[in-house]
């Protein structure tokens, strides 16, 4: 079985907000790889449970704060917009 997240490699991380600075800071160049990096975070709640980007600050998330991380970062994205 494939990688579903190859589908989203080489499509790369787009503007300049604080959280997708901070995926760049930390080496995911485009979507596959942001993903790939919050899918490999250990399982721990955060310490301000309504901050999800503390998930990446803290490295670490439950299902809901991870899934919110991800997804807020897709929806701002202006590629997957046009691809909608």
């Amino acid at each position: 079985m494939d990688d579903p997240l190859e589908r989203l490699a080489g499509r790369p991380l787009r503007g300049d907000g604080p959280f997708t600075r901070r995926f760049r800071d930390l080496g995911a160049a485009d979507f596959a790889a942001a993903a790939r990096h919050v899918w490999r975070l250990p399982y721990g709640r955060i310490t301000e449970r309504m901050r999800f980007g503390l998930v990446l600050d803290e490295g670490r998330g439950t299902c809901t704060t991870k899934h919110w991380r991800a997804s807020r970062r897709s929806r701002s994205s202006s590629r997957w917009r046009s691809t909608r």
